[in-house]
């Protein structure tokens, strides 16, 4: 098998563009959240932060990766969830 054919990952990547990836923010599709407070606290638990995110804090990350510094930057996920990536991996399991 070739390469290319056993693992496409990295031929993907590496001409793939970057982006930002939010965790659960508070939006109007999640007001629930203001709403029922309770069914909200799993989910709360879960991001290290120990709260849910704000769509003004994504310029940070949409001003990097519009401006000049990311132009090395190919096939870049930047996670913005104030640490709920890291809390799925295992290692900060509340």
């Amino acid at each position: 098998m070739a390469p290319s054919q056993s693992n496409p990952i990295p031929l993907i990547d590496a001409h793939a563009p970057v982006g930002a990836d939010p965790g659960l923010m508070r939006t109007p599709l999640t007001r629930w959240i203001d709403q029922r407070p309770a069914e909200a606290r799993p989910y709360e638990r879960k991001i290290l932060l120990g709260r849910l995110g704000r769509p003004e804090k994504m310029g940070g990350a949409g001003g990097f990766l519009s401006n000049e510094a990311a132009g090395s930057s190919t096939g870049q996920t930047i996670a913005i969830d104030g640490g709920l990536t890291v809390n799925q991996t295992g290692r900060f399991n509340a």
